[in-house]
């Protein structure tokens, strides 16, 4: 109950705070007589800037004059007494023709009024008007200030515009001392009682922020906030809840509460500026508000719905369809009705439902209490009742509602006056039944408490499960780096062995073999590095390392790794490229050419004959570029239903018609999971048996936005594919007087790396173990450039011997000499590992010849030997 009287003591003070109005200046116009005529003359309305009367009061005007019966009458055509107006019979489901009105409204101003108004330069006078309809425009000695009127070309009413607390301000200027005149030009039908100034409330001038203080609805607003907040929380209880069927049917009372009260605000003119809809939103949210509350009764006192409850929601149901099909008017009449029909069935429902329950209630249990021996009065039992049960609790607040709606529907029938205290009366109505509501919750928390424990057990358990999923993590990861380690060692030897032999002159046939060996052995390393880009996107460790690039050698690189794809299948391939794509682009290059080479790797493999086109395109964006780069494809197509099974890990769709082709089915999963890492997309568009296009769409930095131009392109798109020669022998840097280390256990790896660094023309060592390493650093007569230490050894692994290098032996050289680490475990976070335990630099195994030669040139090119 203190929350209840804290909200009422809120709203007494808010009303008589709003009730403060500026009375520096304001002209009631309602004092002042107004002239109705029908049809509209827009020279008689300018006529009256020239402080000309109005021609012919009498005969064709209606006069409305300011007497105290007019003044609780509102100034709508369906109350004058023009012969034009037709008549209308009650719940007539059609309106009438539109035709227009005028208005005019003298009254005036003395020279120190107008004067004052006048030189308020920081304020402006402002007009007020609690209803005006349908369509309608205003003006102030001939000048329209404000206009809403929206017909068609038939001159028919196209939007409604019967607007409440219509306000705005219009230019000083216009105010004159002594007569002034404010006319209106009203559009409608005759019969709706919306068509002219629809309440009987003060239309008046004023300074417009002071209008806006006075007509604030900020508490409305804030009411419809608390209703649209009651409203999804018990919805919310009853879904924790379902069998507490109350909590629905007040959600949905609360919920459609603040619609009501929404529609009522200027706000939602904002959202409707058509009338026709608003009002129809109004009258539906209205009609379903009592059989909704009568309904949350029901299941409250009876855990059923009364069958005379059923019958009023049909009639409801009923009124909302006629009046959502049929004229304004007729929704109008059905309001009417449903307000006689309402009151009264709200009194039986209250008097047979509520009240009832709580008089049977308190009788039995008077009854008991006498029988028990305990002396008590009926009516005391009735008063602790009354505060101390829902039934009791709920008595009391709807009877307050039930007695504030009929006098707020007394204000609005007899005197066309709304009121807001039917506003307040619903406030504390929802919110103490909100609290009433939040006491059936009283055993939740018991049942919280009692399940307290077996959670507790719950959480142990889950720890247990934690741990053994922990566990089972860190088996995955060890087999990971074993499974890399076996596999990368012996490909190692096949890679490196095939790139020294093709550095040789060969017979064609021979070179040609030899190629396939090593095309073969990429594509195998191919495979173990999906999988490892697997394991280190489930486990989120897979991070972008942006640098700069040069886009065509990016562009070059995908097309050679792929072409010989082709192989002998009858394939055109085409390369559509924009000329102005920039030159050099920031990005993790590595994984852009690997999203694209999966993308062209796939189009070769599943075209059997056709075409192949790999386009790419771009669209600036500041310092950014956003790239676009497709693939499509003759080839054999994906089924519809496979589609939506392409990109998850380990998937392979249509393994039938693809059996004889290769492929793991992680690179369109990884293509995925890296364009989702550089926020881009990628898209598929494919008909089963006619090809398919796969598109991405990223964002890169922009280093040089000079386009790579058409002499560009050109070149990449004419390249001659056919092979007719062996591949040129690459230039390294000669280093006669270098001379470096090669650790490792493996002897046809120590092969391999020599065979490879050869041509640098430098000393190679080699040796098969960490402690023999050891001692030639330690020999003082050898000054090695490098190291390149393999990391798994037997007896000394790699760090350990790299650790006794950079600790032990002590001397400058042996803390300063380069060491690379030479490993076949590339899982996730390894390469820091190693630089963190003394490593100079990381190279994986298989040696990649280019990466080789990056460390080779900037390590041992660059070192300076020790004198120690």
């Amino acid at each position: 109950m203190t929350g209840i009287t804290f909200i009422i003591c809120i709203i007494i003070s808010t009303c008589c705070v709003s009730c403060v109005q500026d009375e520096a200046w304001r002209v009631n116009v309602r004092d002042y007589p107004a002239y109705i005529k029908t049809g509209f003359d827009l020279e008689i309305v300018k006529n009256t800037a020239d402080q000309n009367a109005v021609q012919d009061y009498g005969g064709q005007w209606t006069v409305f004059e300011p007497t105290e019966a007019h003044k609780t009458v509102p100034l709508i055509i369906v109350n004058t007494d023009l012969k034009a107006n037709p008549s209308r019979a009650f719940l007539s489901p059609f309106g009438r023709p539109i035709q227009e009105w005028t208005i005019i409204i003298p009254f005036t101003l003395d020279q120190r009024t107008k004067d004052f108004v006048v030189n308020q330069n920081t304020r402006l006078p402002g007009l007020f008007f609690s209803g005006l309809g349908d369509n309608w425009e205003i003006f102030i000695n001939g000048v329209s200030v404000q206009a809403n009127i929206d017909l068609s070309e038939d001159g028919g009413i196209r939007s409604h515009r019967a607007y409440r607390n219509v306000s705005f301000p219009f230019d000083r200027s216009l105010l004159r001392a002594g007569e002034n005149f404010l006319a209106l030009r009203i559009i409608g039908d005759p019969s709706y009682v919306s068509t002219g100034l629809y309440y009987s409330s003060d239309y008046y001038l004023g300074f417009y922020d002071s209008i806006l203080r006075d007509n604030s609805q900020m508490i409305l607003y804030m009411i419809c906030g608390i209703f649209f907040f009651l409203g999804p929380y018990h919805l919310l209880l009853h879904r924790m809840r379902t069998n507490e069927k109350y909590n629905l049917y007040f959600g949905i009372f609360s919920l459609l509460l603040g619609l009501y009260f929404l529609t009522r605000t200027t706000a939602i003119y904002l959202i409707f500026p058509d009338t026709n809809i608003t009002a129809r939103l109004e009258y539906g949210s209205l009609y379903l508000l009592l059989p909704v509350i009568l309904v949350f009764l029901n299941y409250l006192n009876y855990q059923k719905v009364l069958l005379t409850t059923k019958i009023y929601a049909g009639l409801c149901a009923a009124m909302i369809l006629t009046q959502s099909v049929f004229s304004l008017q007729y929704a109008e009449d059905v309001l009417i009705f449903f307000e006689v029909m309402s009151f009264l069935f709200v009194l039986y429902m209250l008097s047979c439902t509520t009240l009832y329950v709580f008089i049977r209630d308190g009788y039995r249990q008077w009854k008991a209490m006498r029988s028990s021996g305990e002396a008590q009065s009926l009516g005391l039992v009735y008063w602790k009742n009354m505060r101390g049960t829902i039934a009791g609790n709920f008595i009391f607040i709807t009877t307050v509602l039930s007695l504030t709606g009929l006098w707020s529907l007394i204000c609005l029938v007899f005197f066309k006056r709304p009121t807001d205290i039917l506003y307040y009366a619903f406030l504390i109505f929802v919110v103490a039944a909100a609290f009433i509501l939040a006491r059936q919750f009283g055993d939740l928390y018991k049942q919280i408490n009692q399940s307290k424990k077996a959670l507790e057990e719950s959480v142990i358990e889950l720890r247990k499960q934690t741990e053994t999923a922990i566990t089972a993590s860190e088996s995955k990861s060890a087999f990971l780096a074993t499974m890399s380690h076996e596999i990368r060692t012996p490909l190692n030897a096949v890679i490196g062995l095939a790139d020294i032999e093709l550095r040789k002159t060969l017979p064609k046939e021979t070179f040609n073999n030899i190629k396939k060996i090593r095309t073969s052995g990429s594509n195998l390393l191919s495979i173990i590095n999906d999988i490892l880009d697997i394991s280190k996107i489930e486990s989120h460790n897979l991070e972008l390392i942006p640098n700069e690039y040069h886009t065509p050698s990016l562009i070059n690189d995908t097309i050679q790794l792929n072409i010989l794809r082709i192989g002998d299948k009858p394939i055109t391939f085409k390369l559509e490229i924009d000329e102005t794509l920039p030159a050099r682009l920031y990005g993790d290059e590595l994984r852009i050419k690997q999203v694209f080479n999966n993308l062209l790797s796939n189009a070769f493999k599943y075209t059997k004959e056709g075409t192949v086109c790999m386009a790419l395109s771009h669209t600036m964006q500041g310092n950014e570029t956003i790239l676009t780069m497709s693939v499509k494809d003759s080839g054999m197509g994906i089924r519809p239903e496979d589609q939506k099974l392409l990109f998850s890990d380990y998937m392979q769709v249509d393994l039938k018609a693809h059996r004889s082709i290769e492929g793991t089915g992680l690179g369109l999963a990884i293509s995925k999971r890296l364009m989702e890492l550089m926020g881009g997309t990628i898209s598929l568009v494919s008909e089963y048996g006619r090809g398919s296009c796969f598109t991405i769409m990223f964002r890169q930095g922009i280093i040089d936005s000079t386009g790579i131009g058409k002499k560009t392109v050109e070149s990449l798109r004419n390249f001659q594919w056919t092979e007719e020669k062996q591949e040129k022998i690459e230039t390294y840097t000669q280093m006669p007087d270098r001379r470096v280390l090669v650790v490792d256990d493996v002897e046809i790896n120590l092969e391999v790396a020599k065979g490879i660094m050869e041509v640098y023309g430098f000393t190679i060592d080699c040796v098969t173990s960490g402690r023999q390493a050891i001692a030639l650093i330690e020999d003082n007569g050898l000054h090695y450039d490098a190291v390149f230490m393999d990391h798994m050894m037997p007896d000394m692994d790699g760090m350990e011997a790299t650790k006794y290098i950079r600790e032990e032996i002590g001397t400058d050289y042996a803390r300063t000499v380069p060491i690379i680490a030479l490993t076949a475990n590339a899982l996730i976070g390894n390469e820091d590992n190693f630089l963190a335990n003394g490593f100079t630099a990381f190279l994986s195994k298989p040696l990649d010849p280019r990466q080789l030669d990056e460390v080779i040139n900037k390590y041992v090119k660059g070192s300076v030997k020790d004198a120690d």
